[in-house]
């Protein structure tokens, strides 16, 4: 099976439970996964209210609450998605509150030829796309593809998994980062050396708290710094990181106090703080499309 098979086959069997992890109901049950999207929706409306945007189209639009609340503002929506599980739950939800189902459909933002329904001559006012880049084969060809649906001027969020939040897990990520990217380039010798010292303390340990079966599928990190040459490289100029999924503390520590550990994680959330950049797995980068020569 090809690794879009499985990215689609992970999506569809989660697509059901999917609604939850925007819950705000969830946001103090340690028993329930940490709805982070609910805080990636937050910025989003946030974000959405204080632009000059009216229409939009989301890559990845998953089941459709991102897309459904924008909708309810006012904004004239589209979106689509690789898992016809979740295409198909995105439609009913858009029935379900009289909004036009066919504004949903299947597509692959790596192929544009799938992506016909949504071509507009002008471009959109804005664009989302939510985990959307860690399952990417090519990155600048994804990004590009996605630029050319906003038209110049236009604004895009885009979603990365936080490469240098392996530097607070103290986990198997830290070392694999530690040791493929750090060290990239620094001798063997010396590097077997640092392997040896390490490895003993955090390989092994990597976490996957309430896993889904994400950690199966190929999904990347990016660091900032990273995100933002490529985002430039595609047309697309930074203008804020917005950061989100804040951990209190490195991830092993939460099996010791769950509630304190939540409690403390929230409270960060939505919040201006250099250390987000270490704290969060994840980030969303607003940008604009170049104004076209």
């Amino acid at each position: 099976m090809s690794e879009k098979s499985k990215i689609i086959q992970f999506y569809d069997s989660i697509a059901s439970s999917y609604a939850s992890q925007y819950s705000a109901e969830n946001l103090h049950n340690t028993s329930t996964r940490y709805p982070a999207n609910y805080f990636r929706l937050q910025l989003l409306l946030r974000s959405f209210r204080d632009g000059n945007i009216q229409t939009l189209i989301e890559v990845g639009c998953g089941e459709g609450t991102p897309l459904l609340n924008l909708a309810q503002m006012g904004f004239d929506v589209t979106g689509f998605d690789i898992s016809p599980k979740m295409v198909e739950m995105a439609k009913a939800n858009f029935v379900a509150n009289n909004l036009d189902p066919e504004k949903i459909f299947c597509g692959d933002v790596e192929f544009p030829s799938s992506l016909a329904k949504c071509a507009k001559k002008i471009g959109y006012d804005g664009l989302l796309a939510m985990g959307v880049m860690p399952h990417l084969d090519k990155d600048q060809w994804g990004l590009k593809n996605m630029a050319s649906l906003v038209k110049p001027g236009g604004r895009t969020f885009i979603e990365f998994r936080n490469k240098l939040f392996s530097l607070f897990t103290f986990n198997e990520y830290t070392f694999e980062f530690i040791m493929d990217d750090l060290l990239s380039g620094v001798g063997e010798e010396l590097k077997a050396i640092v392997a040896e010292r390490l490895k003993p303390a955090m390989v092994g340990s990597k976490s996957v708290a309430n896993d889904d079966g994400y950690h199966q599928v190929k999904a990347r990190f990016h660091t900032p710094m990273e995100a933002v040459s490529l985002m430039e490289a595609a047309g697309l100029k930074t203008i804020k990181t917005h950061w989100y999924h804040h951990h209190a503390a490195p991830p092993f520590i939460e099996k010791f106090n769950p509630q304190e550990f939540r409690d403390q994680s929230l409270n960060m959330e939505l919040k201006e703080d250099w250390r987000s950049m270490f704290m969060c797995s994840a980030f969303v980068i607003e940008a604009i499309r170049y104004e076209d020569e």
